[in-house]
């Protein structure tokens, strides 16, 4: 009895060393974070009341549908709304997750009436490689690739790819409108 006590004990701290560094490995650190897209408008000169589209789409369905309880989808539109004070405010949520990694681009699909569009990316590569933002252990061992394929300002719809947990890209549609010159009055002059 004494030998299966022993043995038991044993046992039991050995698999307590093997358990304890797993399940304490993550402790405190949290969910990893979330691969992002946030897609912005600027809109120069446009009137109030002015819309635009903005389509999103990917190779593959792993953007999370806002609101949508956990449902992916391979495009998405985002709708934006030029307010009084002249700037273009989204209509709903402008920021989606992604399930997985899948190549993206971002092309304006109703402008409002410009006379130019151009598009802009922004990633979040250089924050991760120093170490000032999250990043997934999996791109330290293969370091990533910039996550906008290119960043113009360009006239081109713009490209990213991302895959990792904690990469982010920031996608800018700017429209630029022709300059309304106010109204000239003439002077009324009389005569006689």
């Amino acid at each position: 009895m004494r030998r299966f006590m022993v043995l038991v004990t044993v046992l039991g701290l050995v698999g307590a060393a093997f358990v304890f560094p797993v399940v304490g490995a993550g402790a405190g650190t949290g969910p990893a974070p979330d691969k992002t897209a946030t897609i912005k408008k600027v809109a120069v000169n446009a009137p109030p009341g002015t819309k635009f589209t903005i389509h999103l789409a990917c190779n593959t369905a792993e953007i999370f549908v806002p609101g949508d309880g956990g449902a992916t989808t391979d495009e998405l539109d985002f709708a934006f709304t030029v307010n009084a004070a002249g700037e273009a405010v989204p209509d709903g949520t402008n920021t989606v997750t992604f399930e997985g990694g899948t190549p993206c681009s971002v092309t304006e699909t109703a402008s409002g009436g410009a006379t130019t569009t151009s598009y802009e990316c922004a990633d979040n590569l250089a924050a991760l490689a120093n170490g000032t933002d999250t990043v997934d252990p999996a791109s330290i061992i293969k370091p990533p690739d910039t996550f906008c394929t290119t960043f113009g300002p360009q006239a081109d719809p713009i490209k990213f790819d991302i895959n990792f947990a904690g990469e982010a890209v920031t996608v800018t549609v700017t429209n630029t409108f022709p300059v309304v010159a106010p109204a000239v009055v003439a002077p009324v002059t009389f005569t006689g």
